[in-house]
């Protein structure tokens, strides 16, 4: 355990300095170090808005139910056209 804190405490450390291999450092509020005015830090984003390329959530919803209906349409059209000629 004691050596799991050591490796936390150093993995912090390295994150805080900004070395390599810390995989990420993630931003939330409002920024207190001192950046540049006008220079965007990476990865900080305030009222951030759809980016191109990404798709909204109630645009994936709408297509899953359009098409979630015309299968259903089309599976139901198929279950009477089989009725229908196997005589049931």
């Amino acid at each position: 355990m004691h050596q799991q804190h050591a490796q936390f405490a150093d993995r912090i450390r390295r994150i805080e300095a900004g070395a390599p291999n810390t995989c990420a450092t993630v931003y939330t509020g409002l920024q207190d170090v001192d950046t540049p005015r006008g220079k965007r830090v990476s990865g900080v984003s305030h009222r951030a808005v759809a980016q191109e390329g990404q798709v909204l959530k109630r645009t994936l919803l709408a297509l899953g139910l359009k098409s979630g209906l015309l299968k259903l349409i089309a599976l139901g059209s198929g279950l009477l056209i089989f009725l229908h000629f196997s005589g049931v």
